[in-house]
């Protein structure tokens, strides 16, 4: 079985009981890129090279 999900970290603690699953191999850790902000400035430069042309 192999399901995802988002945890939001509402107590600091909480990270090292997850650490502690991950080195267990009960759980696998990845952090998601924020891609929000950088597609909105790839977007904010790309409409400032129009200006500036």
């Amino acid at each position: 079985m192999n399901t995802s999900i988002r945890v939001d970290i509402l107590n600091p603690k909480a990270t090292n009981l997850l650490k502690d699953l991950a080195d267990l191999n009960l759980i696998s850790i990845r952090e998601v890129p924020n891609k929000g902000f950088e597609s909105t400035l790839k977007k904010l430069r790309s409409k400032l090279k129009l200006f500036l042309i």
